[in-house]
Protein backbone atom coordinates (compact mmCIF):
# COMPACT_ATOMS: atom_id res chain seq x y z
CA UNK A 1 0.00 0.00 0.00
CA UNK A 2 1.31 3.44 -0.90
CA UNK A 3 2.26 5.43 2.18
CA UNK A 4 1.63 9.13 2.77
CA UNK A 5 4.05 10.61 5.30
CA UNK A 6 2.73 13.40 7.53
CA UNK A 7 5.42 15.11 9.60
CA UNK A 8 5.04 16.90 12.93
CA UNK A 9 7.67 18.75 14.87
CA UNK A 10 6.29 17.35 18.13
CA UNK A 11 3.56 14.99 19.33
CA UNK A 12 2.95 13.28 22.63
CA UNK A 13 3.00 9.93 20.80
CA UNK A 14 2.62 9.10 17.11
CA UNK A 15 0.71 5.93 18.04
CA UNK A 16 -1.71 7.88 20.23
CA UNK A 17 -2.26 10.30 17.34
CA UNK A 18 -3.07 7.48 14.91
CA UNK A 19 -5.38 5.78 17.44
CA UNK A 20 -7.29 9.02 18.03
CA UNK A 21 -7.68 9.59 14.27
CA UNK A 22 -9.01 6.06 13.87
CA UNK A 23 -11.56 6.58 16.61
CA UNK A 24 -12.84 9.91 15.24
CA UNK A 25 -12.82 8.64 11.63
CA UNK A 26 -10.21 11.07 10.26
CA UNK A 27 -7.41 8.56 9.62
CA UNK A 28 -6.80 7.74 5.95
CA UNK A 29 -5.40 4.40 4.78
CA UNK A 30 -1.69 4.72 4.10
CA UNK A 31 -1.06 7.69 6.40
CA UNK A 32 2.24 7.46 8.27
CA UNK A 33 2.60 9.88 11.17
CA UNK A 34 6.19 10.95 11.87
CA UNK A 35 7.26 13.19 14.75
CA UNK A 36 10.67 14.80 15.12
CA UNK A 37 10.11 14.67 18.86
CA UNK A 38 7.72 12.76 21.11
CA UNK A 39 6.93 14.05 24.57
CA UNK A 40 5.57 10.64 25.59
CA UNK A 41 7.00 8.05 23.25
CA UNK A 42 5.85 4.63 24.43
CA UNK A 43 7.69 1.34 24.49
CA UNK A 44 6.51 -2.12 25.39
CA UNK A 45 4.59 -2.43 28.72
CA UNK A 46 4.42 1.38 29.19
CA UNK A 47 8.17 1.97 29.04
CA UNK A 48 9.22 5.24 27.44
CA UNK A 49 11.21 5.62 24.23
CA UNK A 50 14.20 7.98 24.56
CA UNK A 51 14.98 10.10 21.50
CA UNK A 52 16.74 13.43 21.01
CA UNK A 53 14.67 15.95 18.99
CA UNK A 54 15.32 15.73 15.24
CA UNK A 55 17.96 13.02 15.49
CA UNK A 56 15.94 9.85 15.00
CA UNK A 57 12.69 8.67 13.48
CA UNK A 58 9.54 7.92 15.44
CA UNK A 59 6.54 6.98 13.34
CA UNK A 60 3.24 5.13 13.44
CA UNK A 61 0.59 3.94 11.03
CA UNK A 62 -2.51 1.75 11.02
CA UNK A 63 -2.95 -1.44 9.04
CA UNK A 64 -5.61 -4.13 8.82
CA UNK A 65 -4.99 -7.86 8.59
CA UNK A 66 -8.48 -9.34 8.92
CA UNK A 67 -7.16 -12.91 8.58
CA UNK A 68 -4.96 -12.57 11.67
CA UNK A 69 -6.72 -14.01 14.68
CA UNK A 70 -5.95 -13.24 18.31
CA UNK A 71 -3.79 -16.39 18.32
CA UNK A 72 -1.66 -15.08 15.45
CA UNK A 73 -1.34 -11.34 16.14
CA UNK A 74 2.41 -11.62 16.74
CA UNK A 75 3.00 -12.56 13.10
CA UNK A 76 2.77 -8.86 12.25
CA UNK A 77 5.49 -8.07 14.79
CA UNK A 78 7.64 -10.82 13.28
CA UNK A 79 7.17 -9.37 9.79
CA UNK A 80 8.04 -5.81 10.81
CA UNK A 81 11.04 -6.98 12.85
CA UNK A 82 12.37 -8.76 9.78
CA UNK A 83 11.85 -5.62 7.69
CA UNK A 84 13.99 -3.59 10.12
CA UNK A 85 16.71 -6.25 10.16
CA UNK A 86 16.68 -6.28 6.35
CA UNK A 87 16.90 -2.47 6.16
CA UNK A 88 19.79 -2.22 8.62
CA UNK A 89 21.66 -5.07 6.95
CA UNK A 90 21.42 -3.23 3.63
CA UNK A 91 23.28 -0.34 5.29
CA UNK A 92 26.10 -2.83 6.00
CA UNK A 93 25.42 -3.01 9.73
CA UNK A 94 26.53 -6.38 11.08
CA UNK A 95 25.24 -8.66 13.84
CA UNK A 96 21.72 -7.23 13.54
CA UNK A 97 19.29 -9.35 15.55
CA UNK A 98 15.78 -9.35 16.94
CA UNK A 99 15.40 -9.38 20.72
CA UNK A 100 12.04 -10.80 21.73
CA UNK A 101 9.50 -9.37 21.97
CA UNK A 102 9.99 -6.01 20.27
CA UNK A 103 13.58 -4.74 20.04
CA UNK A 104 16.21 -4.72 17.31
CA UNK A 105 19.84 -5.03 18.40
CA UNK A 106 23.19 -4.41 16.81
CA UNK A 107 25.48 -6.69 18.76
CA UNK A 108 23.99 -6.27 22.22
CA UNK A 109 22.97 -2.62 21.82
CA UNK A 110 19.43 -1.51 21.06
CA UNK A 111 18.88 0.40 17.83
CA UNK A 112 15.10 0.16 17.32
CA UNK A 113 11.88 -0.71 19.08
CA UNK A 114 8.42 -1.75 17.91
CA UNK A 115 5.07 -1.30 19.64
CA UNK A 116 1.86 -2.69 18.16
CA UNK A 117 -1.53 -1.79 19.62
CA UNK A 118 -4.89 -3.34 18.69
CA UNK A 119 -7.63 -0.78 18.11
CA UNK A 120 -11.29 -1.30 17.23
CA UNK A 121 -12.79 1.64 15.37
CA UNK A 122 -15.69 2.03 12.95
CA UNK A 123 -16.53 -1.65 13.58
CA UNK A 124 -13.15 -2.74 12.25
CA UNK A 125 -10.02 -4.03 13.95
CA UNK A 126 -6.77 -2.18 13.25
CA UNK A 127 -3.16 -2.71 14.22
CA UNK A 128 -1.43 0.55 15.14
CA UNK A 129 2.26 0.01 14.43
CA UNK A 130 4.72 2.30 16.20
CA UNK A 131 8.45 2.22 15.44
CA UNK A 132 11.36 4.14 16.90
CA UNK A 133 14.75 3.93 15.17
CA UNK A 134 17.96 5.58 16.34
CA UNK A 135 19.39 7.35 13.32
CA UNK A 136 21.84 10.14 14.22
CA UNK A 137 21.81 10.19 18.03
CA UNK A 138 25.23 9.43 19.53
CA UNK A 139 24.64 9.57 23.29
CA UNK A 140 22.18 7.47 25.30
CA UNK A 141 21.44 7.59 29.00
CA UNK A 142 20.69 4.64 31.22
CA UNK A 143 20.80 1.75 28.77
CA UNK A 144 22.98 0.21 26.08
CA UNK A 145 21.99 1.63 22.70
CA UNK A 146 23.44 2.59 19.35
CA UNK A 147 22.35 4.33 16.15
CA UNK A 148 22.89 4.01 12.42
CA UNK A 149 25.28 6.97 12.50
CA UNK A 150 27.28 5.48 15.37
CA UNK A 151 27.70 2.22 13.46
CA UNK A 152 28.48 3.65 10.02
CA UNK A 153 30.13 6.97 10.99
CA UNK A 154 27.83 8.72 8.52
CA UNK A 155 24.96 11.16 9.02
CA UNK A 156 21.51 10.43 7.60
CA UNK A 157 18.42 12.41 6.68
CA UNK A 158 15.65 10.95 8.87
CA UNK A 159 12.85 11.51 6.33
CA UNK A 160 14.83 9.68 3.62
CA UNK A 161 15.51 6.82 6.03
CA UNK A 162 11.79 6.57 6.74
CA UNK A 163 10.88 6.31 3.04
CA UNK A 164 13.41 3.52 2.55
CA UNK A 165 12.14 1.63 5.61
CA UNK A 166 8.51 1.88 4.51
CA UNK A 167 9.33 0.30 1.14
CA UNK A 168 10.85 -2.71 2.91
CA UNK A 169 8.00 -2.92 5.43
CA UNK A 170 5.59 -3.11 2.48
CA UNK A 171 7.53 -6.11 1.19
CA UNK A 172 7.32 -8.03 4.46
CA UNK A 173 3.71 -7.11 5.14
CA UNK A 174 3.07 -8.45 1.64
CA UNK A 175 4.54 -11.80 2.65
CA UNK A 176 2.14 -11.88 5.58
CA UNK A 177 -0.84 -10.90 3.44
CA UNK A 178 0.07 -13.65 0.97
CA UNK A 179 0.09 -16.25 3.74
CA UNK A 180 3.80 -17.03 3.49
CA UNK A 181 3.90 -17.84 7.18
CA UNK A 182 6.55 -20.57 7.08
CA UNK A 183 8.95 -18.21 5.31
CA UNK A 184 8.42 -15.53 7.95
CA UNK A 185 8.76 -18.02 10.82
CA UNK A 186 12.04 -19.44 9.54
CA UNK A 187 13.61 -16.04 8.87
CA UNK A 188 12.47 -14.74 12.27
CA UNK A 189 14.05 -17.61 14.21
CA UNK A 190 17.26 -17.25 12.20
CA UNK A 191 17.46 -13.56 13.18
CA UNK A 192 16.41 -14.00 16.81
CA UNK A 193 18.76 -13.24 19.67
CA UNK A 194 19.11 -16.17 22.05
CA UNK A 195 18.45 -19.11 19.74
CA UNK A 196 21.99 -20.23 18.95
CA UNK A 197 23.81 -19.06 22.10
CA UNK A 198 23.05 -19.38 25.80
CA UNK A 199 21.74 -16.04 27.06
CA UNK A 200 20.59 -14.73 30.43
CA UNK A 201 16.89 -14.74 31.33
CA UNK A 202 15.05 -13.61 34.43
CA UNK A 203 11.55 -14.70 35.38
CA UNK A 204 9.59 -14.08 38.59
CA UNK A 205 11.61 -16.68 40.51
CA UNK A 206 15.21 -16.53 39.35
CA UNK A 207 17.82 -15.77 36.70
CA UNK A 208 18.98 -18.57 34.45
CA UNK A 209 20.81 -19.31 31.21
CA UNK A 210 18.69 -20.56 28.36
CA UNK A 211 17.96 -20.67 24.65
CA UNK A 212 14.80 -19.78 22.76
CA UNK A 213 13.52 -22.82 20.91
CA UNK A 214 10.40 -21.37 19.32
CA UNK A 215 8.14 -18.29 19.19
CA UNK A 216 4.43 -18.92 18.74
CA UNK A 217 2.29 -16.87 16.31
CA UNK A 218 0.65 -15.42 19.43
CA UNK A 219 4.03 -14.30 20.80
CA UNK A 220 4.85 -16.80 23.55
CA UNK A 221 8.41 -18.13 23.62
CA UNK A 222 9.54 -21.64 24.43
CA UNK A 223 12.77 -21.47 26.44
CA UNK A 224 15.04 -24.38 27.27
CA UNK A 225 17.23 -23.74 30.29
CA UNK A 226 20.77 -25.02 30.54
CA UNK A 227 19.65 -27.73 32.97
CA UNK A 228 17.32 -29.13 30.29
CA UNK A 229 14.03 -27.77 31.64
CA UNK A 230 11.69 -26.17 29.07
CA UNK A 231 8.96 -23.62 29.74
CA UNK A 232 6.67 -21.35 27.73
CA UNK A 233 6.53 -17.65 28.66
CA UNK A 234 4.13 -14.95 27.67
CA UNK A 235 5.21 -11.33 27.24
CA UNK A 236 5.92 -9.77 30.63
CA UNK A 237 6.65 -13.12 32.31
CA UNK A 238 10.35 -13.24 31.48
CA UNK A 239 13.06 -10.74 30.61
CA UNK A 240 16.09 -11.32 28.41
CA UNK A 241 19.16 -9.68 29.90
CA UNK A 242 21.73 -8.20 27.53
Amino acid sequence: MAKHIIEFESLDSTSNYVANRLRDGTYSDGDVIMAHFQTYGRGQRQNTWQSEPGQNICFSYAVRFPKLTEASYFMLSKSISLALVDFLSRLQLTDVRIKWPNDILVGERKIAGILIDHIKAVDKRFFVVGIGLNVNQKSFSGFSATSIASETLLKYHPAKVLKDILAIIDKYEGLLADGRIDEIEMAYLNALYGTSDWVSFRDAQHSFMGRIKDVAPSGEILVRSKNGYSRTYRMGEVKINY
